[in-house]
């Protein structure tokens, strides 16, 4: 796997349609941030917009967060043929850098095949497990095709670092999952139509642990 930085972009306005196109998952980052504010967490959203020859741009109605602090990473549920983004500034923010990078690898790349198979969007079973509290990378899950849904809750006292791929760090992850709040709530993550391998990593040695839930075919 390999990310490749696509554009940084300099935000002033309040809509800015980026002029690229993706086929892929990407990373997105804001920097920058004009007299930033420690009450300032979020930094706008993204809209996606599918690119349809001979039709022009639709819009799909899914947004993506942009945080003032931390790398996140976007996931389209539609992307064929290829997508764009519009990014929407937090209007209390007057400028911001904003960084894109995109997965080498195209979600639409569909190796060569005599026979096309079209596997059903349903779940029809759910698999659970555990992943104890670690301080190094631990593999969570391997590649499964017949995987629809993945689900994870951090049941521990420390950060949890989610990666997908086979190792994961707190400088090179994709999704952070939060500790137990004082209040008692467990934080989790979904991710729908990813059937690779999923890694992860606390901010220390702690206790608890992950809770998953596969669901599949």
């Amino acid at each position: 796997m390999a990310w490749n930085q696509v554009g940084e972009y300099e935000i002033t306005g309040i809509e800015t349609l980026l002029p690229a196109s993706f086929t892929s998952r990407v990373a997105t980052r804001a920097s920058n941030v004009a007299l930033l504010k420690p009450s300032w967490n979020w930094a706008g959203y993204f809209t996606q917009y599918l690119d349809i020859p001979d039709f022009g741009l639709a819009r799909i109605e899914q947004r993506h967060n942009l945080s003032t602090r931390e790398s996140s990473l976007f996931i389209p549920t539609v992307f064929k043929p290829s997508y764009r983004l519009k990014f929407y500034k937090a209007d209390w923010i007057s400028s911001l850098t904003l960084t894109i990078y995109e997965d080498s690898m195209p979600l639409n790349f569909e190796p060569a095949t005599s026979t096309v198979s079209i596997p059903s969007s349903l779940a029809s079973a759910a698999i659970s497990s555990t992943v104890s509290n670690s301080a190094t990378s631990v593999p969570f899950l391997s590649l499964n095709p017949s995987r629809r849904k993945l689900v994870v809750a951090n049941n521990s006292n420390r950060d949890l670092y989610i990666d997908l791929d086979f190792t994961a760090s707190i400088a090179d992850h994709c999704i952070k999952i939060p500790k137990v709040s004082p209040t008692g709530f467990i934080a989790t993550y979904e991710l729908e139509e990813y059937t690779g391998v999923v890694s992860g990593v606390w901010e220390s040695v702690g206790t608890g642990a992950a809770l998953i839930r596969e669901m599949v075919l």
